[in-house]
């Protein structure tokens, strides 16, 4: 097949992006593209040239050579052009719009995010610390409200620190119950069975003992 021209070739090219490939010129292609055996090629050869292969053998070999040079360079021609042909028929690719630059805005919401949870987390504290309630409580309220994601006006109001709130008062009572009991009242000293040697003279707590002895004696004569 004979290779077209540059104009030729514009042309074509023209032709196929309006009208598309000729399939019997894409067969024929196809055809060239073959490998040829050295043996088929030597055999075209002599006969072409109407040469004896024994007595013509170096000459013979010197155009087989040349036969399959010429032969890989229109197979490169041909790819070429198969190569510019799908090109052609390839419909253009719509532009994409480049994506928009969104580095700035992404620090920038970034930035605003910070410092919004920082005066959130602010706001939270203050609530917290108004709370009359006990240190331990507050913490216990602080981690609810951050696991639930809840403020912590949202979490006081929770069954769970309702819950909390009266086992503390409940803990309370029973631990001031047992300090009460705890408490020793005073024991009256029974001044019936006493002596006044029973009383050590020399200190002021057996001094005042003796007084109290001897009112007692004196209230019971």
């Amino acid at each position: 097949m004979e290779l077209p021209s540059i104009n030729n070739f514009k042309k074509q090219m023209e032709h196929i992006q309006n009208e598309g490939a000729d399939p019997k010129e894409i067969q024929q292609e196809q055809e060239l593209l073959k490998e040829t055996p050295v043996d088929e090629i030597k055999s075209h050869v002599i006969e072409k040239f109407g040469l004896d292969e024994e007595v013509d053998s170096e000459l013979i070999e010197k155009l087989v050579e040349n036969e399959t040079e010429h032969r890989k360079v229109n197979s490169t021609a041909i790819r070429q052009k198969i190569n510019w042909r799908e090109k052609a028929l390839k419909p253009k690719e719509e532009e994409k719009p480049q994506p928009e630059k969104v580095e700035a805005k992404k620090e920038e919401k970034d930035i605003d995010s910070l410092v919004s949870s920082k005066v959130q987390e602010t706001l939270e504290q203050r609530d917290l610390d108004a709370l009359d309630i006990s240190d331990n409580l507050k913490n216990e309220l602080k981690t609810y409200a951050k696991a639930a994601s809840l403020t912590i006006k949202q979490a006081q109001k929770s069954n769970y620190f309702k819950f909390l709130s009266e086992q503390e008062e409940q803990n309370k009572k029973v631990e001031e119950a047992s300090i009460g009991g705890s408490r020793k009242s005073p024991t009256k000293t029974d001044f019936s069975s006493m002596n006044p040697t029973d009383f050590d003279l020399t200190t002021e707590e057996g001094q005042k003992g003796y007084e109290e002895y001897k009112k007692f004696r004196a209230k019971n004569k």
